[in-house]
């Protein structure tokens, strides 16, 4: 179990859709170093001063990195914990709550 700080959120990404409902096959991504884009997924731990319209369990819309690196936005920090990959994100990079 991680005990997060501050207004930062673990969020467990859903996987990518391989092929589209009309059944286009898409790029799948290998891992998050690739995949720069907004994305969905379940969070898992969040810090004390993350304001309660965000629970844990809940699945949110956010964006993978807000920093800039020759004129590249980075991927935010990743680990894996038990079973699951999971991305930390601040709670800016939370869109929305999807309900």
């Amino acid at each position: 179990m991680l005990k997060l700080i501050g207004k930062l959120l673990a969020v467990v990404p859903d996987a990518p859709e391989e092929v589209t409902k009309s059944g286009i096959i898409v790029h799948v991504a290998k891992d998050l170093q690739e995949r720069k884009q907004t994305n969905t997924g379940v969070v898992k731990y969040k810090g004390k001063g993350v304001e309660e319209d965000i629970n844990i369990g809940d699945r949110v819309l956010y964006i993978e990195g807000t920093y800039w690196k020759n004129d590249v936005r980075t991927n935010p920090n990743e680990t894996q914990d038990e079973d699951d990959t999971i991305v930390f994100v601040g709670e800016h990079e939370i869109y929305c709550v999807i309900e």
